[in-house]
């Protein structure tokens, strides 16, 4: 059961390191691998490294050039400890990301196939001695509040070669005791305290202080809070003071809601498991309870729901309720959202705080909607909000950060920049700002897509807070009542596996390593190479690689983002998607990148091409916004661009051709897949799911031509299942136990599936001291 206690308890370290009288210490090439603090330094800096993905290297780093087994490798890492093989898999992942390869050519560490893992490069050990053979450490003084630390005065001692103490004070009171037994080995405290240094170069690292401006004090009380362990992180906001925050869960379709105290890492179920869809959570002013919206799977509509914050019974309030609801400063009344699909417009209705007294203070024009919710300002006036105009084309869609006078119904802009999305938003304590989730205009496609932003209500000027090249949630937002902000950064990685047929995964084998490789797409080659899109920084190309992992090589330097690549039956020619004025069309170049050219100058929004095998026909997913929403069809034309026609019921996507030509996959409404036959039109087959499948790549065809593949996450991991066209049971074709399924491709000779798989990134993050 969660603590109550909101007494203070802090924990004061003051260590020198005079006091060790031996270091262990292995140097390789330009990297030193600190073993006492499980630290690694490249060229004298040290890297964003947590201790257990240190660990990890050191224990191959002690094995150098022997072969460690997976499981001989998980139990030096976790003693005593059971966890799934993906948290090896993760670490193994950032090591190689952060190591990159040897001075002669090959990876650091190598993996065997079916044997286990073996580190390739000559190491050196080097004992130092603490007094003498190396300069004194500064002392460093950690006073730890939970597992929050703040920086004072780190400007002022960095630079400073007199001040010797880099002090790590505590931050203001929040709930919560913590046990932190005091350890006699020194070695291990030294670990702890280097870690937290560690923490807080990285917290810098990670988040700028808008503005040049900013007084040294406000830049030195900065801290970087993580308050979860890696968990599925879903909607997450914090409570008025500080003391909770809450989130939710999915595993299998199943949606379970949560509260944890600010601290600590017990939590507690507010929202049994349920098959409702729950999003959307606001903690009332008082912090006494949490309002969230659910929605019934078998109606299609939501509700919302009140529940107290250390749980109890449910209560439904309000019908029909879209998006993020607010709640006056006096909790006595709630604002929530109303989309009228008949005229494709969003309402604002204001009801008292029991879901009576209803009144419409807003309603937008046709095909205007309100986009990340609401937010209710501290003096009670007006009601943050995004607008999007989705009957405008798509390139030309932009939000807009508005304020709503709750009284007129009189709407003013807030910001004068277009913004290509807006999130969550919430209002600080003085009301002289917001703080949101968003993307500039013509950032959707860089690293920059879904920070952090501040709004200044009296210049108008949005600061980016965010820069480590995450994005964030954009429905997960949450302030206190000091500005400290809630937020929770992800990262889904990707790299390419190659593994049977047949689906075992004992047969895979990664075979790239980059952090973000084909997840926009595979296209494998007759002669036996794997094309796939990789992104590095803001740009994606097409690049290759052998079926071992060797010779990977970037194909294409124009244009800067491609995405959805496919390749021609001969091998000869990449078809892609790419963005001309803001509108994706299709291009397609030869497999040496050159000859690149427009394929079609159809106006509509294109993606998701396929081609027929004898190279003939193009078949392409057409997006058509207008004033009812947005419109998805399945269109083909003949691969010179000639005799487009529409092929598909009003709602398809990600088409298919089968090996034989005769027939068209593509997802189709309410999550089935169609088949259709291409000579007659006629729709064949119409198949429904299994649960949780993701048909964003569609479903493809499995080499003989008599079913299809799609994916589907499921248990905390992704699979592929097969659904024969014959109308039988779809079956499970892979058989992973962790990790989450981007995209695949069966190779040209139908013996291996290409799989782009990873892990997701994600933890709740709480900013305190934010300088505005």
């Amino acid at each position: 059961m969660m603590s109550s206690d909101l007494s203070s308890k802090f924990h004061q370290f003051s260590l020198n390191m005079r006091e060790f009288s031996e270091r262990r210490v292995y140097e390789f090439e330009n990297f030193r691998l600190d073993a006492d603090s499980l630290l690694l330094f490249r060229s004298g800096e040290p890297l964003p490294l947590t201790p257990k993905v240190v660990a990890t290297l050191l224990a191959l780093v002690e094995r150098s050039g022997e072969i460690v087994s997976k499981d001989d490798l998980m139990k030096i890492v976790w003693p005593d400890t059971q966890v799934e093989e993906g948290n090896l898999t993760q670490n193994l992942y950032l090591l190689r990301k952060t190591l990159g390869a040897s001075s002669d050519g090959p990876p650091f560490i190598e993996t065997l196939r079916r044997r286990g893992y073996r580190f390739t490069a000559e190491v050196s050990y080097v004992a130092e001695q603490a007094a003498g053979s190396m300069n004194v450490s500064p002392v460093r003084i950690v006073e730890r509040k939970e597992n929050i630390y703040s920086v004072l005065d780190w400007q002022n001692h960095r630079n400073d070669n007199a001040a010797e103490t880099t002090r790590i004070q505590p931050v203001a009171d929040l709930p919560g005791p913590i046990n932190f037994p005091v350890r006699r080995n020194l070695l291990y405290s030294a670990a702890i305290v280097l870690g937290v240094s560690l923490i807080v170069i990285v917290a810098f690292s990670l988040f700028k202080i808008p503005g040049g401006g900013t007084s040294q004090n406000a830049a030195n009380e900065l801290t970087f809070v993580q308050l979860t362990d890696g968990r599925d992180v879903n909607d997450a906001t914090v409570s008025p003071d500080g003391r909770y925050l809450t989130y939710h869960e999915i595993d299998s379709g199943i949606f379970t809601m949560f509260v944890q105290q600010v601290g600590e890492s017990n939590r507690i179920v507010v929202v049994p498991p349920t098959t409702r869809t729950i999003a959307s959570k606001t903690f009332a002013p008082d912090g006494q309870s949490i309002y969230y919206i659910a929605g019934d799977p078998t109606t299609g509509t939501a509700s919302l729901f009140r529940v107290p914050t250390l749980g109890g019974i449910e209560t439904k309030l309000i019908e029909n309720v879209g998006s993020t609801v607010a709640i006056s400063q006096d909790g006595a009344q709630i604002a929530f959202i109303r989309d009228e699909k008949s005229a494709a417009a969003s309402s604002v209705i204001i009801v008292d705080s029991n879901g009576e007294n209803a009144r419409t203070v807003f309603t937008g024009a046709e095909g205007s909607v309100i986009w990340g919710g609401l937010s209710w300002s501290p003096d009670g006036g007006s009601i943050a909000m995004g607008s999007v105009e989705i009957a405008a084309p798509t390139s030309a869609r932009i939000c807009s950060i508005q304020a709503l006078n709750v009284f007129d119904g009189s709407i003013r802009q807030l910001s004068p920049e277009k913004w290509d999305t807006c999130g969550r938003m919430a209002w600080t304590a003085h009301g002289d700002g917001l703080f949101f989730i968003g993307t500039k205009g013509g950032e959707a496609l860089s690293t920059r897509r879904d920070q952090l932003y501040y709004l200044s209500l009296e210049s108008g000027e949005a600061r980016r807070i965010t820069t480590d090249g995450n994005r964030l949630q954009v429905s997960s937002l949450g302030l206190t009542s000091d500005d400290s902000v809630l937020i929770v950064p992800f990262n889904r990685s990707s790299q390419l596996w190659i593994m049977d047929a047949n689906g075992s995964s004992d047969t895979a084998v990664q075979i790239t390593r980059g952090l973000a490789d084909g997840r926009a797409g595979i296209a494998p080659l007759p002669d036996g190479r794997i094309a796939y899109i990789a992104r590095t920084g803001d740009f994606s190309h097409v690049w290759a690689v052998n079926p071992d992992g060797s010779d990977a090589r970037q194909v294409t330097s124009e244009p800067d983002q491609i995405e959805e690549l496919r390749a021609s039956a001969d091998g000869s020619r990449f078809y892609f998607s790419t963005q001309v004025d803001g509108t994706p069309s299709l291009f397609s170049c030869r497999v040496d990148g050159t000859e690149l050219g427009k394929i079609l100058d159809d106006p509509t929004f294109d993606v998701d091409s396929s081609y027929s095998p004898d190279g003939t026909l193009i078949a392409y997913n057409s997006t058509v916004g207008g004033g009812s929403g947005v419109k998805n069809s399945i269109r083909i034309a003949a691969t010179d661009g000639s005799k487009v026609m529409q092929i598909s019921e009003s709602y398809a996507q990600s088409p298919h051709f089968s090996p034989d030509g005769k027939f068209i996959s593509y997802a189709a409404s309410d999550n089935t897949i169609a088949v259709m036959a291409l000579k007659s039109g006629e729709v064949i087959g119409r198949f429904r799911t299994v649960p949780n499948a993701s048909l964003n790549v569609g479903a493809r065809w499995m080499p003989d031509g008599k079913a299809i593949a799609y994916i589907s996450h499921q248990k905390s991991a992704g699979n592929i299942f097969v659904q024969p066209i014959d109308g039988s049971k779809p079956t499970r074709l892979t058989d992973f136990t962790s990790g989450e399924i981007h995209n695949f491709a069966f190779t040209a000779d139908g013996r291996n599936i290409v799989v782009a798989r990873g892990y997701p990134i994600r933890n709740a993050v709480l900013i305190k001291n934010q300088p505005r």
